[in-house]
Formats: structure tokens, C-alpha cells, sequence
């Protein structure tokens, strides 16, 4: 069964955008997770 998750869990949203390539979406979402989970230590 699907389970929601916690309310009080810390979490994040990226709104990308369409017209950038793919790639270079990625390389900047994964740059920034890695920035938010380094500092959340």
C-alpha cells in the first residue's frame, strides 16, 4: 500500500524549465541536491 510521506519531513521542489536541454537540467538539479543535502548535515 502507498504511504504518504511525513508532514514534518524537510523536502524541496524544482521547477524546470522546458526550452533548457535536458543535460544541462539535470547537471543543475544534481548540483543543487548535492549543495542542500551537504548543508542540511
Amino acid at each position: 500500500m502507498f504511504q504518504l510521506p511525513n508532514e514534518n519531513s524537510k523536502r524541496f521542489v524544482a521547477v524546470l524549465n522546458r526550452k533548457i536541454e535536458t543535460g544541462r537540467i539535470m547537471n543543475a538539479l544534481g548540483h543543487m541536491t548535492a549543495g542542500l543535502a551537504g548543508g542540511s548535515g
